[in-house]
């Protein structure tokens, strides 16, 4: 190699070249690394085993772990070389995860007992390798966000927790709240690997080659060709023991959403459910998404769209307990002796909306088919989309749609707290209470609608009473034997968050910054009639949702059989006639109309706000909220953590790269924020007992101010300064 003698000219430039070198390798490493880590991959059955026992300590509150042999005293399947993980004996548990609040709803407890439930099989083919792994993700998304809103103090961990869904899954508040809510509110149960020895094996069958997928009793002749496989009986258990109303089973070997009919006896008739399934299906392949390398989801019936099978786990699921002539009573050969008593069932189980997911044309996707983790939530980050991606979402979607909500979000421009809080004790979960300025004539209310797809009518209803309880109401009537009117020309109509057409009113429309995940219904409430500090009212809002799911669009001869819907999840919205009872005391009970929790709006003492924020924003309205406790006075905390003023996933990632530069601009901003914060001033009249609790009052210090939107849109690391409580006097809640 030829020297270059002018050393004095030439080291710079080299250096100089060698920096930029070196920093752009370490920028395209460190980029593909962080790439890399998003990526899903698929989880191998050790994997699922240790991270269930994982999940049941961690989480020992939000899900419950047993398998099916301890269970139901079922067999393993498969011999000593088969899953050597599992501890106890030869072959493969075939474990259960159940996902339910137990704090809010105990095991066994009337509220738990009331809980809509819906079912996930990650796979009964063993070589159909998508679903297990979608089902452990989307999992481990409600788990973490569920376990995130829970926390109130310190605010320092809550914090963490929240950065670490924004950073590492793009989700924002909205969506965080989204997720825990679906905790809270529903149960859950998933079998991550129904056929576990075929899904070790990497097998579609078991290990006596019966294909489990033709192991039910329906439509089936032989009484000896149904229950042989464990992966059918693990199903069988599962399903007796509860009244699903929305499934998922994942396969894999071609992209489609199917439903019923898939039994030769009904191949050229549609369902009296079909109007409801398509457009659960629809609603799936929607916010499933595509991308370059493949379209949303197909869907339609499995006849049409598949194939027609003898046996099949859907038809079985969603039918098994009203068309009782083709269910026939098993009585398998293989494993222990199965009593023909467990196929034998009442009219209440087998009514499922248990649709079959054809996740992917290869069974076993490349890796870069898979989709990353980075904004799983957003269907339209094509870049990111994936097989696993795109079904975890079809997973939440199942999750949200199993029963509607109402819920109350904005008063003026501030964003209320969640009024479904994950393992909140009893007496945190009391009525959402804000106060107002004084001469206030209207107040801007709003509220959206979820688990529903076409919401029909909503409207805002109004009393003088001020509630004591958290109840929801499940009908007019006992909405009006309790004061409550409705608000007059305000019955409105739109479509749900997850409607093929997008949600109507949008999101966009809210007089709030906060990310919403519903439709906005918006009303101006007269309350002028409230002249005194203490004087109140109390809202609720109401939906009816989803009525064409009741009805058909094919003619009597095309309908098997002719009878109206029979599935739980269409009668449970639209027939309020529509009860049914396990022996264990679940129930589902119809009901047409679905209210928000109340909520209660007081006067205050102040003329028009309590202060400011260090941005120089006017707070005028203020929310109580005993989930956030402090010994200091009353305004010097109770922020809920948010997400929003945390850095994006890209700030952090090159921080470090940068800080240097940023250091002298970050402490301009901070001296420029204690010299706006030294000049905040509050109003001299607001006065804390208009929110004290005659029979509490010790307790009075205790009852924390939330302050949203305005008030809670800084640094969590400032919220001490945002408001400064008055010398003299704070808001009062005596009249509470």
């Amino acid at each position: 190699m030829r020297r270059n003698n002018n050393t004095a000219a030439a080291i710079p430039r080299g250096m100089t070249f060698a920096i930029v070198l070196v920093v752009v390798v370490f920028l395209q490493t460190y980029v593909d690394a962080a790439t890399d880590s998003d990526n899903y991959k698929l989880w191998e059955p050790e994997l699922i085993a240790r991270t269930a026992k994982e999940w049941s300590k961690k989480y020992s509150s939000l899900v419950h772990l047993t398998t099916a042999q301890d269970e139901y005293k079922l067999d393993r399947a498969g011999t000593k070389q088969d899953c050597p993980f599992d501890e106890g004996g030869d072959g493969c548990l075939n474990y259960i995860l159940t996902v339910q609040d137990q704090i809010l709803h105990p095991f066994g407890s009337e509220s738990s007992n009331q809980l809509p439930e819906v079912f996930w099989s990650g796979c009964v083919h063993g070589n159909e390798r998508v679903g297990p792994t979608a089902v452990m993700e989307a999992a481990s998304l409600l788990l973490e966000a569920a376990f995130c809103e829970s926390i109130s103090t310190p605010i320092e961990a809550a914090t963490t927790c929240r950065r670490s869904l924004e950073e590492n899954h793009g989700i924002n508040d909205g969506q965080r709240q989204w997720l825990a809510r679906l905790v809270t509110t529903r149960r859950i149960v998933i079998l991550p690997t129904a056929n576990a020895v075929g899904y070790y094996r990497n097998t579609r069958e078991d290990e006596h080659h019966i294909d489990p997928n033709r192991d039910f009793p329906f439509d089936l002749p032989q009484v000896e060709k149904c229950m042989r496989t464990i992966a059918g009986r693990t199903i069988n258990e599962v399903m007796r023991r509860h009244m699903f109303q929305l499934g998922l089973t994942y396969h894999g070997g071609m992209e489609v959403i199917a439903y019923e009919w898939g039994a030769p006896t009904y191949l050229k008739k549609q369902s009296p459910d079909d109007t409801a399934q398509a457009m659960i299906a629809k609603a799936y392949s929607e916010y499933g998404g595509g991308w370059k390398k493949s379209k949303p989801y197909d869907f339609g019936t499995m006849n049409d769209k598949v194939y027609y099978v003898r046996g099949g786990m859907e038809d079985w699921a969603y039918a098994g307990s009203w068309i009782p002539e083709l269910v026939v009573p098993c009585e398998p050969t293989t494993y222990s002796p199965y009593p023909k008593e467990r196929t034998i069932y009442n009219n209440a189980t087998l009514r499922v909306f248990n649709m079959l997911v054809e996740t992917s044309n290869q069974k076993e996707p490349m890796p870069s088919m898979l989709g990353t983790s980075k904004e799983i939530m957003n269907k339209d980050y094509t870049s990111g989309n994936g097989h696993v991606s795109r079904n975890v979402r079809l997973a939440l979607l199942s999750a949200d749609l199993v029963q509607p909500y109402v819920r109350i979000v904005v008063i003026n421009d501030l964003a209320l707290s969640d009024d479904v809080v994950p393992l909140a004790p009893t007496e945190e979960a009391e009525p959402i209470r804000v106060m107002i300025p004084k001469h206030s004539t209207t107040i801007s209310i709003e509220w959206t609608v979820g688990g529903a797809l076409d919401i029909d009518e909503t409207t805002l209803w109004v009393s003088s009473s001020t509630t004591t309880n958290n109840i929801l109401f499940k009908n007019q009537r006992e909405a009006t034997d309790q004061g409550f009117q409705k608000v007059s020309s305000d019955t409105t109509s739109g479509n749900g968050y997850f409607s093929a057409s997008g949600p109507k009113p949008h999101p966009s429309t809210s007089q709030s910054d906060d990310q919403i995940m519903g439709p906005i219904f918006t009303t101006n409430l007269d309350v002028s009639s409230l002249t005194h500090p203490g004087d109140s009212v109390t809202v609720v809002a109401s939906a009816r949702v989803d009525a064409a799911w009741a009805t058909t669009k094919f003619p009597h001869d095309v309908l098997g059989p002719d009878v109206s819907p029979q599935s739980h999840i269409v009668n449970a919205r639209t027939n309020p006639n529509w009860y049914f009872e396990t022996d264990d005391k679940k129930s589902i009970r119809g009901q047409l109309d679905w209210f928000s929790k109340p909520l209660t709006i007081v006067v205050g003492d102040y003329d028009d706000t309590v202060g400011q924020t260090p941005a120089g924003r006017a707070v005028t309205t203020i929310e109580a909220s005993k989930r956030f406790r402090s010994k200091n006075v009353l305004l010097s905390g109770g922020v809920k953590p948010s997400s929003s003023s945390l850095p994006t996933p890209s700030e952090t990632n090159y921080a470090v790269l940068i800080a240097g530069f940023m250091l002298v601009t970050v402490m301009i901003a901070v001296l420029m924020v204690k010299v706006h914060r030294h000049n905040t001033q509050q109003p001299e009249h607001f006065n804390s007992s208009l929110f004290d609790d005659d029979e509490d009052d010790d307790d009075d210090e205790d009852d924390l101010l939330t302050k949203k939107k305005h008030a809670t849109k800084v640094e969590l690391s400032s919220y001490h300064d945002a408001l400064t409580p008055p010398t003299t006097t704070s808001p009062s809640s005596k009249y509470l």
